[in-house]
């Protein structure tokens, strides 16, 4: 198997895929910009907007792909913050990548649904892409800087994730535990997503990389829900009062950038080339009851 790197293992995506590559037994390595989490010999300290690439030389042999997940993902903070998110998520991401390269190693980047912009969804892989936001934006430039390089490289672009471990404060479980805790939660009825369970979409790349796969691949759920409706469902299964779900508008939020309506993309091609299934909505549910129901006290 392949030697694979994760950058950005502290945080959210990162932290899963490290597992996740770790329990398929590959040789992994890591990097992280929190100085903590680099206490061990196959975790290198990175931090992207000050990098400091020495450590790369000494392990390339070792790696044949690295998954590039550290960035800015605040929408908000990368248009109020521009410089640092686009030395993060853009200038410095490009210069890693030419690093990876040189060492012979094939960069998977991750990418978003936030490459279109939001007017119909469902997109496929080849549509148009017409980012709406500077986080968006970056991540385009990117993507056509990798293309246009004539050199190996894999695009993967994810929707809405979340996980169903108890209380881990991803969307299913945040909605659930404030609704447990008698709050109301407001859901957008007009804006629409495909949440994908994490432990697909890191099956979903594990997969990519093993068969050998290049080019750009959509990796999300083929379900779609407006929030609203899966305010809903959360609180149908969980025996809620429905009550405690308000309908309200996208636009009910004070955003700085603008939210797409649509934030789908189409997974076929994914699915058909890997024969690939993902969870269901109801399967995450039941993920998650069992999870909350045997919490150790």
């Amino acid at each position: 198997m392949p030697g694979i790197q994760i950058v950005g293992a502290g945080g959210f995506l990162g932290r899963n895929l490290l597992q996740y590559f770790k329990e398929q037994e590959y040789t992994v390595f890591s990097t992280s910009h929190q100085k903590h989490l680099t206490n061990s010999v196959d975790t290198s300290f990175l931090d992207l907007l000050n990098p400091d690439f020495q450590f790369l030389p000494s392990i390339a042999p070792k790696i044949q792909f690295s998954i590039l997940c550290s960035s800015e993902t605040n929408i908000d903070k990368c248009k109020n913050e521009y410089k640092m998110s686009e030395t993060l998520n853009v200038t410095n991401t490009i210069q890693l990548i030419e690093k990876f390269w040189a060492n012979s190693i094939t960069p998977v980047f991750i990418s978003s649904d936030v490459v279109f912009d939001g007017k119909i969804g469902n997109y496929s892989e080849d549509a148009n892409c017409n980012p709406i936001t500077q986080y968006g934006k970056q991540k385009r430039f990117v993507e056509k800087f990798l293309i246009d390089s004539k050199k190996p490289w894999l695009i993967v672009r994810l929707c809405k994730v979340f996980d169903v471990k108890y209380k881990d404060c991803t969307l299913i479980t945040s909605w659930l535990d404030s609704l447990r805790e008698g709050k109301t939660i407001k859901c957008a009825d007009d804006q629409f997503i495909s949440p994908t369970y994490i432990v697909d979409l890191c099956k979903a790349i594990e997969s990519l990389i093993r068969i050998g796969k290049t080019g750009v691949y959509h990796a999300c759920s083929p379900q779609i829900f407006s929030r609203f409706e899966l305010g809903i469902k959360v609180a149908q299964f969980f025996q809620i009062d429905q009550e405690a779900v308000e309908k309200c508008s996208i636009s009910d939020f004070s955003f700085i950038e603008p939210r797409s309506s649509f934030s789908t993309l189409n997974p076929q091609k994914l699915i058909s080339e890997l024969d690939f299934n993902f969870s269901t909505m109801e399967n995450c549910f039941d993920k998650i009851l069992y999870n909350y129901e045997n919490i150790k006290s």
